[in-house]
């Protein structure tokens, strides 16, 4: 009969472990290792899974600034282009750019200080 090798039955085989000195030791020796060794293997998993997200975040948060940038560029050059308009610092639509730019930047270093952790 298959069983599930819990704490329970282990410490039902340890108790048993002298009336099979043969065997029951390094097969308890084997299970102990196996269960660091998956725990171990769960853990790496996890964290690569973790990090693989926040890889795709910050890959993600990278191409909305450049289009940001774009979009602040195209702006720029449409108001340059007409000798009629000017634009400087204070124009509501560079200011609303810049903001939306400074916002994604922050998220980029939040994404690469997770990262180095």
């Amino acid at each position: 009969k298959s069983v599930l090798i819990d704490d329970e039955v282990l410490a039902t085989c340890e108790k048993f472990k002298k009336l099979a000195k043969l065997h029951m030791p390094s097969m308890l020796a084997c299970i102990e290792a196996s269960k660091e060794a998956f725990s171990k293997a769960g853990a790496a998993v996890s964290k690569f899974g973790d990090e693989s997200i926040t890889r795709i975040e910050k890959h993600q948060y990278e191409n909305q600034l450049k289009e940001e940038y774009e979009s602040l560029g195209e702006y720029i050059a449409e108001k340059l282009s007409n000798e009629q308009e000017s634009f400087d610092l204070t124009d509501d639509a560079v200011k609303e750019k810049l903001e939306k730019i400074k916002k994604i930047q922050s998220e980029i270093k939040t994404r690469e200080e997770s990262l180095k952790k």
